[in-house]
């Protein structure tokens, strides 16, 4: 796969699991799609975040609200202002916070 990261502005992050909600029908169907919905945006991220660090990138601001999920049902990773780039050689140890 390639690796890329996109740009992006405001995504309502609700519109996508309000369509899933709608279309599921009755409540086993909506609970198991919310199931594979949640371990398909589990996968992404996952496969997201290793893409960042093969690259030697540390999000450092990683949280549910830093995670957006498009219409299509494809993870977006946001917020890139705490991310470091880190370099090869170097041994680190910090700690940052954030909200």
């Amino acid at each position: 796969m390639n690796t890329w990261i996109e740009a992006i502005g405001f995504q309502n992050a609700n519109q996508t699991t309000l369509e899933i909600l709608v279309r599921g029908g009755g409540h086993y169907s909506i609970a198991k799609t919310m199931e594979e919905v949640a371990w398909n945006i589990f996968a992404q991220s996952a496969y997201a975040i290793s893409q960042l660090h093969t690259n030697r990138i540390i999000h450092a601001d990683l949280k549910p609200g830093n995670i957006l999920l498009s219409n299509e049902g494809k993870i977006l990773l946001a917020d890139f202002g705490m991310a470091r780039k880190l370099q090869k050689g170097k041994n680190y140890i910090s700690f940052q916070g954030g909200t």
